[in-house]
């Protein structure tokens, strides 16, 4: 697979998954008992938008995939501070599984598409 279809790829995806925040965000504060905070997940969304957008305007540019790990990073923050104030809640802390592993195939892509 070729730098550029990666790209590509993950610029879908992340317009998907930005999408996914800004139109569900009730539905995913509820899953992980944030309710109140759905602005913050809308922000996040939209941020998430804008990286996939500027990974499809240039899928071959590192840049756009490393601000997809600095995005990670802070939502991988925004978890662990709402872990602190709800630790029983095991849908955080499944959320922060498959963020952290995100964040980790994210940057080993941008470390590939560097090279």
């Amino acid at each position: 697979m070729d730098v550029a279809t990666v790209g590509l790829a993950l610029g879908i995806f992340s317009i998907a998954l930005g999408l996914v925040e800004v139109f569900g965000a009730r539905f995913l504060a509820g899953t992980i008992a944030a309710q109140g905070y759905e602005t913050v997940i809308r922000l996040f969304g939209l941020r998430e938008i804008a990286t996939g957008a500027y990974i499809l305007a240039f899928p071959t540019d590192p840049a756009g995939v490393w601000a997809r790990v600095v995005g990670d990073v802070m939502d991988l923050a925004a978890l662990i501070l709402l872990a602190r104030i709800k630790p029983r809640v095991a849908m955080i802390w499944v959320n922060i599984g498959l963020v952290a592993g995100a964040t980790v195939i994210d940057a080993a892509i941008a470390r590939w598409m560097s090279l």
